[in-house]
Order: structure tokens, then C-alpha cells, then sequence
């Protein structure tokens, strides 16, 4: 299945809006009248992002003059992740700096992290270091960063590192972010959670994916100049009691695997129902982005959405097409 906020020199390429962009209009879902975002702008005004998808939970984000980069990775090499053996622990961390290169050669403003797997920070020590983003995260994150660029050989401007707890509000001058703690999805029938070690230390000599924990999960919901919303989640799955109480004009959201339709519902329940719905994190990273090949389940996560949330659009992001709100 092929599916994709920034300006528009920070995502390259053509923008088009949404809702009239043939590729994403196709994959949004309209139905009756049900109560949406209680701040939502008028209807066919636009929100005043600009997203791409980089694939995983990668997302250039870009309003006003703000350059957001949330859990970019696009190195992409072979874990067995979605293999009938499964995911290989041992599996080497490695970077393709070519392509971080060229996806990464302009400024940005933050990095902000939602946890700690590979398939999420391991490409940022490079990514921080060509662009000058500050880097948000938790203590274990950041640690994790630290611990990849000196395996890099990747300086790292301690100045530029913001620790995060969950429950702040950064006040930016003409936007916010609000920090959320959250909870990583479990896996399989029996409804395992993963292992969220913790990295208290730098180690230079960190070397495979499994060394990489998750380290505290995080949410966030920015608000930009025009006091629009945007909440992005790290995974299919949220602590309830920590979900905003304003529902976000737009979400990014993770399939949620067996348990997408109630974890949309819980969703609904505490916040309500956003405008629109961006489908994220539902590709196999074993294989390159492009076609992108769905191992998350975008259609249960449609079927959920549109079953819970009526009015709302539903959009499948398309790799290199970036998106209007």
C-alpha cells in the first residue's frame, strides 16, 4: 500500500493542498456529522502545516518559520523484524550517510524524540550535526545520542540537547509544545510490552539494535501561530490519563496492531475527534520506502477511524509527497 509539515524549502518538491492533491484525496473519508475538534478553524481553512513522511514514525513538520524533525530515521537495512524467524537483536546498527546527507542538508530547528528504538534515533546524532536541530527527548534518550555519535565519530554540542520528563509545556514565543509521557505498544497475542530499559550511561561501543531500549515513551501536541493543532504519537498505543483534554485539530497515529479499533476508541472517548487522521509508522523498514509495504495494517486502522470518527479525513502518506494542512 503507498501512503505520505515543513515549508516549502525544508520539504523540496511541489506542494499541494490537501483535499485537492488526487493522491491524498483518495484516501481520506467523509461521513456524517459528529463532534470534531472543539478549536477546529472553520471549515476549508487550512491549519498552516506542512508534513512529509520519511517513512516509520519519521516526519519532517514545518509552520510559520519552524522546522521540526519528529523520529527521523531513513537508514534502512535488514532486522528479520517482519520475517517469519523474527526481529534479530544482534542485528548491527548501521547509518546510510549518503542518504542522511541528502535528506538532512538544511537547518531545523529541534528534533524531537518518542522513544528510543533504532527504527526511531539512530540516524540522529548525524542528522542533529547537518542540520543544527537542538535534540528533545528523556534522559535516556539523549543518553542514546550521545552514545551514537561518539560511535559515529559525530561531534555533539551538549547545548543542544533538551531533557524532557513529559508534562511540559514549552513556550516558544509564537507556538507551543506540550510534552506528553505516554506508553510503547505491547506485541502479540499475549499483549507483551517491550522491554523499556533505560540507558543511564554513554557507551561508545554500542553496537546493535537491541542495546537500543525505549528509554520512556513521549507525545507531543504543537500549537502553532495560528493557535492550530498538531498532536504526534510515538506508537499504537498512549497513557489515557495523559492525552491532552483540547482535541488536536490533526494527529499522527501509529497503526495499532491487533487492538487498533480500541485504542481509536479510547481515544475518542478522552479526546474527541480531530479533523484529520494521519496514518503513521506502517511500513517494513526491512525494505525500501519506496513502494512502501504495509505490515501495520493501514486498513484496520481506516476501518477504525471511520467507524469512530465519521467526519474525519483519513490520510495514507505517500513517500516524497508532502502534505498540506
Amino acid at each position: 500500500m503507498s501512503t505520505p509539515l515543513g515549508r516549502r524549502v525544508f520539504l523540496g518538491g511541489t506542494v499541494a493542498a490537501l483535499g485537492t492533491t488526487a493522491a491524498i484525496a483518495a484516501n481520506t473519508i467523509h461521513g456524517s456529522k459528529s463532534r470534531q475538534s472543539e478549536n477546529a478553524p472553520a471549515a476549508g481553512r487550512q491549519l498552516g502545516y506542512e508534513l512529509e513522511w520519511l517513512g516509520v514514525n519519521g516526519w519532517k513538520i514545518a509552520f510559520d518559520d519552524v522546522r521540526l524533525l519528529i523520529d527521523p530515521w531513513v537508514t534502512r537495512y535488514f532486522t528479520g523484524t517482519f520475517s517469519p524467524g523474527g526481529q534479530d537483536p544482534n542485528t548491527e546498527i548501521v547509518w546510510n550517510r549518503t542518504i542522511i546527507d541528502d535528506k538532512f542538508s538544511r537547518p531545523v530547528d529541534m528534533v524531537l524524540l518518542t522513544h528510543g528504538h533504532f527504527d526511531h534515533i539512530s540516524d540522529v546524532p548525524l542528522i542533529a550535526a547537518n542540520t543544527g536541530a537542538t535534540v528533545w527527548g528523556t534522559e535516556s534518550h539523549l543518553n542514546l545520542v550521545r552514545s551514537l555519535a561518539a560511535r559515529t565519530g559525530t561531534a555533539l554540542d551538549e547545548n543542544k540537547l533538551s531533557l524532557l520528563r513529559g508534562g511540559e509545556l514549552r513556550d516558544l514565543g509564537a507556538f507551543t509544545i506540550t510534552v506528553l509521557r505516554s506508553v510503547h505498544r505491547p506485541f502479540g497475542k499475549n499483549q507483551i510490552a517491550p522491554v523499556a530499559q533505560s540507558s543511564w550511561q554513554v557507551d561508545p561501543s554500542i553496537r546493535s539494535i537491541k542495546e537500543l531500549g525505549e528509554g520512556g515513551s513521549l507525545n507531543y501536541v504543537i500549537s502553532n501561530s495560528g493557535a492550530s493543532t498538531l498532536m504526534v504519537l510515538g506508537s499504537g498505543d498512549f497513557s489515557v490519563s495523559d492525552l491532552p483534554i483540547t482535541c488536536p485539530d490533526a494527529v499522527i497515529l501509529p497503526t495499532g496492531g491487533a487492538n487498533v479499533a480500541q485504542m481509536v476508541q479510547r481515544f475518542v472517548e478522552r479526546v474527541g475527534r480531530p479533523r484529520i487522521v494521519i496514518a503513521s509508522h506502517w511500513d517494513n523498514f526491512d525494505l525500501p520506502l519506496n513502494p512502501p509495504v504495509d505490515v501495520g495494517n493501514v486498513p484496520a486502522l481506516k476501518a477504525a477511524v471511520a467507524d469512530a470518527m465519521p467526519d474525519t479525513r483519513f490520510v495514507i502518506p505517500v513517500p516524497g509527497s508532502p502534505i498540506t494542512l
